[in-house]
């Protein structure tokens, strides 16, 4: 991911907030686009094609994350086999989503704000007091609205498109940036969550993903190999009483982490 991502992310937040601070009606107009009066509920939250396009891209994020984590062990239990990706790309998208759909989001913000979803406000048949964006302590005890947590995971998808070879990553990163908008958008109009919560949710997740990826990518992808390395030599002395010398990585050495095909194919042949 190059910065235009992270600077246009932060920009359109910043706007969105200042907007949304001085009209906070506009979080409930938008809602009321989606919200049947006659009915008195969201619609589209019951039909069947709009959930299982939800599901799907629920399945999609864990099927990555099991990935990575099944490329973890499988490196630790046979340090000689090949895997689908390396160590430092798998620990990058595993710290990336931990850190950002899992503890910022759900952990921190979501009780801290306490802010009613939509469909449980007094304007959409609810009992709640609707909370601008920007004024925590509202009336919601639990699973709270600001922000999305759907719309983080959604935007974890920038994740692992930001590391597919160089050839299809523009693709990649197209496809992922249309579900993260598209699932994002259909919790806008499931009435579970207002147009800031999923804003500031895929900001907060690109700018994420963006320290995660120079961390363990771009800048520290050497010291990420002679840690790992020390790891599976630790766990294999203590598990299988075998003794390997640790992979050691010259500061020198030319290792710039899936940034084009040849360094990622360099950089199997180091962690293989």
């Amino acid at each position: 991911m190059t910065r235009g991502w992270l600077f246009g992310a932060v920009a359109t937040s910043i706007l969105t907030g200042i907007l949304f601070a001085a009209f906070p009606q506009w979080d409930l107009q938008i809602a009321g686009w989606f919200w049947d009066p006659i009915s008195s509920k969201f619609p589209l939250s019951t039909e069947r094609f709009p959930n299982l396009i939800r599901t799907i891209g629920d399945w999609i994020v864990w099927l990555i994350l099991l990935t990575c984590v099944g490329a973890l062990v499988v490196k630790l239990l046979f340090p000689t086999a090949r895997t689908l990706m390396a160590p430092s790309i798998a620990l990058y998208l595993i710290s990336s989503f931990i850190i950002g759909p899992g503890l910022l989001t759900n952990v921190v913000l979501k009780p801290l704000w306490s802010r009613p979803r939509p469909n449980f406000t007094q304007q959409f048949a609810g009992d709640q007091h609707f909370q601008p964006w920007w004024k925590p302590g509202g009336d919601c005890r639990h699973n709270c609205s600001f922000v999305s947590g759907d719309a983080a995971k959604a935007f974890w998808l920038l994740a692992p498109a930001s590391v597919t070879p160089l050839p299809v990553r523009p693709f990649a990163l197209a496809a992922a940036t249309f579900a993260a908008f598209g699932l994002s958008g259909l919790r806008v109009a499931f009435g579970r969550h207002f147009f800031t919560d999923v804003v500031f949710a895929g900001t907060l997740t690109i700018v994420v993903i963006d320290v995660c990826y120079r961390i363990f990518v771009r800048r520290r992808g050497i010291k990420i190999l002679t840690v790992w390395s020390r790891l599976r030599q630790s766990l294999f002395q203590r598990f299988f009483h075998l003794s390997k010398k640790p992979l050691t990585v010259s500061k020198g050495s030319p290792v710039m982490l899936n940034d084009d095909a040849k360094a990622e194919s360099g950089f199997r042949d180091l962690v293989s």
